[in-house]
């Protein structure tokens, strides 16, 4: 697993993919520098992008803490696992240093200030070593978390937790220049660009263009009267079909729900 520094985002997908102009150049990696509180830090995993501490220690949050009722699931389980949870979880405390902007922002706790990200609070687990949890009853498991006996550590954590997630970071979406219904959406780890039915879209990986007969993919179809808008274009093909183009390479979209060959097809990021 990578640590993405405040500088930068590493991110693999990126790599062989058609960029696409917004606006102004989306940088990730310099929103992450503007918006991260102190003492917190981004790390790469297979499911995209995740929060951690500086010290690389992932962070959590419950799933009692999401939702319209989260109040009442709140009070309730603090009533029920106070004791399990205080000595297994602690939360994560913002620096004298922050300020709430977006999607940040605080929770009163009798230990100081707590840090939350999108609505709900940030824990660390401190639980420590197996011999510890082995002598923590797990009954109730709703209110104490574990669905078993752990079996084993995971990130620092017994993979027998129930509840307790780690944290996806999703940033602010970029404002891009593109046709009606095309929109940016986040993947875990990057922007793709999509249709206004949700689906993905592509460039061909030689930037020429699909042949009728590809199965996986269909041209994007672009109303009768559109216009250029920044570097898409509306082409006329000899099939009768008015589709788009993006500097000047056919842009497409899955077929049904069948996923393009990555060999053939790169998703269209913003970059």
């Amino acid at each position: 697993m990578k640590t993405v520094g405040k500088c930068a985002v590493l991110i693999a997908a990126l790599c062989g993919a058609h960029p696409v102009l917004a606006s102004k150049p989306h940088d990730i990696g310099a929103e992450v520098a503007a918006v991260l509180p102190p003492g917190i830090i981004i790390k790469e995993s297979s499911d995209g992008l995740i929060l951690a501490m500086a010290s690389g220690e992932l962070v959590y949050q419950l799933d009692f803490d999401r939702g319209p009722a989260a109040d009442r699931r709140r009070d309730l389980a603090k009533a029920r696992c106070a004791n399990f949870c205080n000595r297994h979880w602690a939360p994560v405390l913002a620096s004298r240093r922050f300020t709430a902007t977006g999607k940040w922002t605080i929770v009163d706790q009798p230990a100081g200030q707590q840090l939350a990200y999108d609505g709900a609070p940030l824990y660390r687990f401190i639980g420590g070593t197996m011999d510890v949890l082995g002598k923590v009853p797990v009954f109730p498991p709703y209110f104490s978390g574990y669905s078993k006996s752990a079996a084993a550590l995971v990130n620092g954590v017994p993979n027998g937790s129930r509840y307790w997630q780690t944290v996806p970071y999703r940033p602010a979406a970029p404002r891009i220049m593109a046709p009606a219904g095309v929109t940016p959406r986040w993947s875990g780890k990057a922007f793709i660009l999509s249709d206004s039915s949700g689906k993905s879209l592509y460039l061909s990986a030689d930037g020429k263009p699909c042949a009728p007969a590809c199965a996986d993919v269909e041209p994007l179809k672009a109303p009768l009267a559109a216009e250029p808008v920044g570097e898409w274009r509306p082409i006329d093909s000899e099939d009768g079909v008015r589709r788009w183009t993006y500097r000047g390479t056919p842009v497409y979209r899955a077929r049904g729900d069948t996923v393009p060959d990555e060999a053939a097809f790169k998703p269209m990021e913003v970059g």
